[in-house]
C-alpha cells in the first residue's frame, strides 16, 4: 500500500523563538505607531502654501494626510491578526511584523503622494 503524501512530508512546527520575535517586532511596531501618525498630521501643513496665489485641493490634502495617519495603526491590526492566526496554525510568524512595517509604509508614501499632488 501506497503511503500518502501527508504521511511523508514532516510539519516543522515554529519554535518558541519565532513567536517571541514575532511578539517583539510588534510591541516595536505599536510603539513607532503615534509617532509616525503625528508625523503624517503634519502633513496637513502643505496647504499653507495655498491661498489667493494658488488653488488647492483641500479634500486632497486631508484625505492624504488622513491615509498616511491610518496607515501604521492599519498595519499594525493587520499584523496582529496575521500573527495569530498563523501562529495558532502552527506556521513561522517572525517576518509578519517586517512585511506589515513595510506595507504601512507603503501606505504611508502614498498619502503624502495624495497630499503633495493636491497642492498647487
Amino acid at each position: 500500500m501506497m503511503a500518502s503524501m501527508s504521511d511523508s512530508v514532516a510539519i516543522r512546527q515554529p519554535t518558541s523563538s519565532d513567536r517571541v520575535v514575532a511578539i517583539v517586532l510588534l510591541v516595536g511596531l505599536g510603539l513607532i505607531s503615534p509617532v509616525i501618525s503625528f508625523a503624517a498630521l503634519m502633513l496637513a501643513m502643505a496647504s499653507d502654501s495655498c491661498g489667493s496665489s494658488s488653488v488647492c485641493d483641500e479634500g486632497g490634502i486631508v484625505g492624504g494626510a488622513a491615509l498616511a495617519a491610518v496607515a501604521p495603526w492599519a498595519a499594525l491590526v493587520g499584523a496582529i491578526i496575521v500573527v495569530i492566526v498563523r501562529s495558532r496554525r502552527g506556521r513561522s510568524v517572525w517576518w509578519v511584523p517586517i512585511v506589515g512595517a513595510l506595507v504601512g509604509a507603503a501606505i504611508f508614501v502614498l498619502g503624502a503622494f495624495v497630499t503633495f499632488n493636491s497642492v498647487n
